[in-house]
């Protein structure tokens, strides 16, 4: 059946040589032109990429939870909940810059923390 629809193809149509008239392949999918890609990559993290995120969000967690209440609540509303300054500071009761500076140093407690942990853990791993 093949051979029989190559052999009648027509010179203008080479797309309908290998695919049909609805642009569909021999296998039911579009060819390049169409919508449908021949091969589908799959973009789902592997069962290693899930526990690496996993163990690095609880590293996250443990040591944001390590950090001052007075920074903790502040890096928290501002970088995980998404309020502004503005909104922080109304719901804390704060200044703008007593946020600001708040935030500031979580961050860079943060930074510190981290930083040390994974130097800490790099050394091992060598």
């Amino acid at each position: 059946m093949v051979g029989t629809h190559c052999s009648q193809r027509k010179p203008d149509a080479p797309a309908q040589a290998a695919h049909g008239q609805d642009g569909l392949d021999r296998r039911g999918r579009r060819d390049e032109e169409g919508s449908v890609p021949r091969d589908l990559a799959d973009w789902a993290p592997d069962p290693e990429q899930n526990y690496n995120q996993a163990e690095l969000a609880e590293i996250l967690r443990k040591t944001i939870q390590g950090l001052p209440q007075g920074f903790r609540i502040v890096f928290v509303l501002r970088d995980v909940e998404g309020l502004s300054t503005e909104e922080t500071a109304e719901t804390l009761g704060l200044s703008i810059p007593a946020v600001k500076s708040r935030l500031l140093r979580a961050r860079l407690q943060l930074r510190e923390r981290l930083s040390r942990y994974f130097h800490r853990k790099r050394g091992v791993e060598k």
